[in-house]
């Protein structure tokens, strides 16, 4: 990261504003299935050290999620088809996760984007954190709740 020189003119409000209405990584920690997104991304890509996925066994992987955490899943989700949820991650409004074929390949494959994981990592963070940065990190958190309700 590049560091700020005492020389470096401040952000200003509406620049922080712009950042947090349109990061991807800051639109998936809002997102209405947020949690969904990212619990199940970090079990599927995170926890088995996987890179890529192939497009089909990412589908049937949430489909196999959304069964198994039927009950703490919100209503609303189960209108909508594990292939549409992974589609909505993939597109051009979202940029959750990477859909693309790879050379001589007709099945397509997946792959975190890096917002995804800048959103993994953050998450991360607040589990290792100590109980002050925890706090601070809630704060933080809150806040953007209340000001994208």
């Amino acid at each position: 990261p590049t560091r700020l020189s005492s020389r470096d003119p401040p952000m200003q409000f509406h620049q922080f504003l712009f950042h947090i209405e349109n990061a991807p990584a800051l639109k998936l920690l809002r997102s209405e299935h947020g949690a969904v997104a990212l619990a199940f991304l970090h079990a599927t890509f995170k926890v088995t050290h996987r890179v890529q996925v192939k497009y089909h066994d990412l589908i049937l992987s949430l489909e196999a999620f959304l069964a198994e955490n039927r009950d703490a899943t919100a209503n609303n989700l189960r209108s909508v088809s594990a292939r549409q949820l992974i589609e909505q991650w993939a597109d051009e409004k979202h940029r959750f996760i990477r859909k693309y074929y790879e050379t001589g390949s007709d099945d397509p494959v997946t792959e975190l984007t890096y917002d995804t994981e800048q959103a993994l990592e953050w998450m991360a963070l607040d589990s290792l954190a100590s109980t002050h940065e925890r706090r601070l990190w809630r704060a933080v958190r809150r806040a953007m709740e209340r000001r994208f309700r």
